[in-house]
């Protein structure tokens, strides 16, 4: 059997890999510029809120670096990221925007939040349509992995 090529398995170019791999390097300099530091000088002592944020954002920052090596498969981090920040915008910061509650921190977090568009910009939608809603799920049970034809066979 001929190998195939990655772009003919994933229908995605390298080229394109390798825009999700800049995205993936922006997500881990930004959160380990802005948020690291921080937690490293606060360390056990962030209020409780505020610690917790900070701790799923180390996640983050440590599995996006697993997106460089692996940009496709790690695409759903980057779909998580861009969600968080889109609800967060339309929940939060639109009604408080309309009210004309525009303050410095407000402000900081939206700009941080924009930053979803360029993730969105980046995400090879394609592949994500092919492998999230079109291809089939995986079985939830024994016997419907028993009745899945074998891949090796015609």
């Amino acid at each position: 059997m001929a190998t195939m090529t990655l772009e003919a398995r994933t229908g995605v170019p390298v080229g394109r890999l390798n825009i999700l791999r800049l995205a993936y390097l922006i997500m881990v300099g930004g959160l380990v510029f802005f948020r690291w530091a921080p937690l490293v000088a606060n360390g056990p002592d962030w209020p409780l809120h505020e610690g917790v944020t900070e701790y799923m954002l180390l996640a983050v920052s440590l599995l996006a670096v697993l997106g460089l090596r692996y940009p496709l498969r790690m695409i759903p981090l980057l779909l998580f990221d861009a969600l968080w920040k889109l609800a967060w915008l339309g929940a939060v910061a639109v009604p408080k925007l309309r009210a004309g509650e525009l303050g410095p921190d407000l402000i900081a977090v939206i700009t941080s939040c924009a930053f979803a568009a360029i993730v969105l910009a980046v995400i090879p939608w394609g592949h994500v349509w092919r492998q999230y809603v079109l291809a089939p799920g995986d079985p939830w049970t024994i016997r419907a992995r028993r009745t899945q034809p074998r891949r090796n066979q015609p």
